[in-house]
């Protein structure tokens, strides 16, 4: 968690400042065997269920408007990687996970069995420059769990420079990458773009604008906060600075649900009342790494 969800950096897209982790996408070069050998061109029912048989996960891009799933709409193509992960020779299924888009009632991450012509015809019918324009660890593959793969503890003298360095990153960060704006420096960029959309621009203006907030930024804020309290307990910080942490969790997680609401039912009082909190929230978080610093040098 620390090492692949603990550094930030900050991208363009949408018009705003967005960020992510910076190992995130990587997650699978150590804990999984990965093999792109699945041609979804190629595939057929057999072919799926041996390599479920010989203990490989499979991620295929498939169009859901082929799926024959409940509540999916028929008539709308809607392209994206599912896991599918099992099968049921009985009533001729296969066990498959992924974002489920329900008519009238959004997105959400589940598990569904399809077909097995269903599903077939729903990887035929994925466009090919969906599937041509992906990055390669999103392009169809399988993988399975390496099971060699061991991790190396990390001590305290590491962990505290790396919160240190957290807010003290370089101006760039090479990590695959060139990241121009990592660690403190994204969340600001986060914050300031998120204030010039939100804040500055719906104060000046009569009507809401509308635009969704991007909730990926706020979820890796949410997620973020637990990875700061894995290190602080691996520092074996006191139980008041836990405590402290703990709550700044609680507060990510509603500035979340906040970010929920807006997105149904826009106010220009909801934005604001996200962007304090913003504010609020990383301003406690500096103060809790200072005093853990200064207790441990």
């Amino acid at each position: 968690l620390i090492k692949e969800f603990f550094n930030l950096f900050s991208f363009h897209a949408r018009k705003s400042e967005h960020i992510d982790f910076t190992g995130s996408g990587h997650v699978e070069k150590n804990r999984f065997i990965t093999k792109y050998d699945i041609n979804p061109r190629k595939v057929t029912t057999n072919y799926l269920k041996q390599k479920i048989e010989d203990n490989y996960y499979l991620m295929i891009n498939l169009n859901e408007k082929y799926l024959n799933v409940p509540g999916i709409d028929p008539y709308k193509d809607f392209c994206h990687d599912w896991l599918i992960y099992g099968y049921n020779d009985y009533d001729k299924s296969f066990n498959c996970c992924g974002y489920i888009n329900i008519v009238n009632k959004g997105s959400y991450f589940g598990t569904v069995k399809v077909n097995y012509n269903d599903l077939i015809c729903s990887i035929n019918n994925v466009p090919y420059l969906f599937e041509y324009s992906k990055p390669r660890n999103l392009k169809c593959h399988s993988l399975k769990i390496n099971f060699k793969n061991k991790e190396n503890d990390l001590s305290k003298e590491v962990l505290i420079r790396k919160l240190e360095k957290f807010y003290e990153p370089r101006t760039f960060e090479i990590y695959h990458k060139v990241f121009i704006h990592n660690d403190i420096n994204a969340i600001k960029r986060l914050i300031k773009s998120f204030k010039k959309r939100y804040v500055d621009e719906l104060s000046d203006s009569k009507t809401l604008i509308n635009d969704e907030i991007f909730l990926q930024d706020f979820r890796t804020l949410y997620e973020h906060k637990k990875v700061f309290q894995v290190i602080l307990k691996k520092i074996k910080c006191s139980e008041k600075i836990i405590n402290k942490q703990e709550e700044l969790i609680r507060i990510a997680y509603k500035n979340l649900i906040n970010c929920f609401k807006y997105n149904f039912n826009p106010s220009n009082s909801l934005s604001r009342t996200i962007y304090d909190t913003l504010i609020y929230s990383e301003i406690n978080q500096y103060n809790i790494i200072k005093q853990v610093l200064e207790e441990n040098h």
